[in-house]
């Protein structure tokens, strides 16, 4: 866990998939955001989202080319927003 919590201080921004609603994923999610780090939430496109996630921006997908283009595309998003 301090390997995880470290990799997220020391990011420029975290990628998260909660497409499957495993614990750790919502904990890094809202760690990236308490510690006030840019995130890219990604989920399936048949993911039902819960209710504290719902109104988060998120890539939805239903194969590998559209989460790649929806992540390039948000990516892109957050460089110009940040000026990189």
């Amino acid at each position: 866990m301090p390997q995880i919590v470290d990799g997220i201080r020391r990011s420029a921004f975290v990628i998260v998939d909660v497409s499957e609603a495993t614990p750790n994923v919502y904990y890094e999610l809202g760690l990236a955001d308490g510690l006030d780090k840019l995130h890219v939430v990604t989920a399936y496109i048949d993911t039902v989202l819960p209710f504290d996630v719902h109104d988060v921006p998120t890539v939805f997908w239903a194969n590998q080319k559209q989460l790649k283009e929806g992540l390039k595309d948000r990516i892109r998003k957050i460089a110009s927003l940040h000026g990189r």
